[in-house]
């Protein structure tokens, strides 16, 4: 929590600065697998448009989505697991557990556990039509272990994920293995890897850990662990072929061959790529066709040629998703304002399109005015004081006391 410093009778005292109100855009848009459909978050919920634009539909109210094959939605809600079609029909529970991964048929989804008594989170492969589970086994010890962020191969057949164990005084982290069956659990590097994203082949993994200056990215033999280092940087991707990876770099993003030749400085923005205020640091996205890499500098949103020859900034925003023939992208812009909302705009930074224009506005503990944005809102004022509300323009929906004092709110909920 920040701090304001104050002076009093000679001595300094620290006092918490007052809660902030919480503005949250519309944000993380995702493409439908036959490119019909920009799915995004609104604060909970997972809703979906039309990338030419019109009326939006919720898909979940609660919880996350994965575009699954055959027309179906993975969904993670709370601590349920369940598949549907698009349309919300044919829902089925599938499990319990957080966040879902599934695989690549959609046939299989990996969940987590977490036991309380024993500090420990578990991950379990789930078969979607049975139901039957299997639980990735733990080491025996009076220890915590947590299992996280597993990754299944392209084909399916395998997946990787990360192993903490806290054995007081001793802690260990390392990056396992296991076929898809729950059997031949295995040790692949026997320390942390972070960004992990298996080769088109099956064969390797690349990923990034740290030394004393930074994140270095690396290359990973999942049949033996040797590693060999192709820079420093993080989020690595492969290239279609499997020829290539991008990943970002201090000053920019960066392509390489896998055995850590001909790296190259994409053509783009200098500078950081991932301030922390703005998004996290995804990986650069390539092209279905293996020739572009969709990557962010800032708040700039660049499409690069892969060759490292040409390079412009098409938008700017954060989240950036290509469409399935990557001739348009999908991304969001980071602050509630005047720019809030999701967008589509061709690869080569034309015809921009606006799908929404929502900001979620929750106001704080204190006897306050809270002032809706230039778009559409939702504001939460429920807290028992005497707030000034001034919805502003757009279609608001405030949801407020009865003491609140309410202006220019289309939709009230009391």
């Amino acid at each position: 929590m920040a701090l304001a410093t104050a002076s009093s009778a000679g001595s300094a005292h620290s006092t918490p600065a007052p809660p902030r109100q919480s503005r949250q855009p519309d944000s993380d848009p995702i493409w439908s697998p036959d490119g019909k459909t920009v799915a995004f978050r609104r604060q909970t919920a997972v809703l979906a448009v039309s990338p030419a634009g019109g009326r939006t539909r919720t898909l979940v109210r609660r919880g996350s989505v994965t575009w699954l094959p055959r027309g179906r939605l993975g969904v993670g809600s709370v601590f349920d697991v369940y598949v549907m079609n698009a349309d919300g029909s044919g829902k089925k529970r599938v499990t319990h557990g957080e966040l879902p991964v599934w695989s690549p048929s959609g046939r299989k989804v990996v969940v987590g556990r977490y036991y309380q008594a024993h500090d420990t989170t578990k991950l379990f492969i789930v078969d979607v039509r049975t139901g039957a589970e299997r639980v990735i086994r733990q080491p025996r010890c009076r220890c915590a272990v947590t299992d996280d962020s597993p990754l299944w191969s392209p084909d399916g057949r395998r997946l990787v994920f990360t192993r903490f164990v806290d054995a007081v005084p001793s802690q260990t982290s390392e990056l396992d293995v296991i076929n898809a069956n729950a059997t031949h659990l295995r040790r692949v590097v026997a320390h942390e890897i972070e960004g992990a994203a298996w080769a088109p082949k099956g064969d390797r993994v690349a990923g990034f850990d740290w030394d004393g200056s930074g994140p270095v990215v690396k290359v990973i033999a999942i049949a033996g662990g040797k590693a060999v280092r192709i820079g420093r940087g993080s989020s690595p991707s492969w290239s279609p072929d499997g020829h290539l990876l991008a990943f970002r770099g201090r000053n920019g993003a960066y392509v390489a061959r896998p055995d850590g030749a001909a790296v190259r400085q994409l053509v783009g923005p200098t500078g950081s790529t991932c301030p922390p205020e703005l998004s996290p640091c995804n990986p650069p996205a390539w092209s279905h066709d293996g020739d572009r890499v969709l990557w962010g500098s800032g708040a700039s949103i660049v499409v690069s040629t892969a060759d490292g020859t040409t390079g412009m900034t098409i938008a700017h925003g954060t989240d950036a998703a290509w469409s399935p023939k990557a001739d348009q992208v999908a991304f969001a812009d980071p602050r509630c304002g005047e720019r809030q909302g999701i967008y589509v705009v061709r690869a080569d930074g034309a015809d921009m399109r606006r799908l929404s224009r929502h900001c979620t506005i929750y106001g704080t503990e204190l006897r306050e005015r809270i002032v809706g944005t230039p778009a559409d809102d939702t504001i939460y004022a429920r807290d028992r004081k005497r707030d000034r509300v001034d919805c502003g323009e757009g279609t608001d929906l405030v949801v407020a006391d009865s003491v609140d004092s309410l202006r220019n709110c289309e939709a009230i909920h009391r």
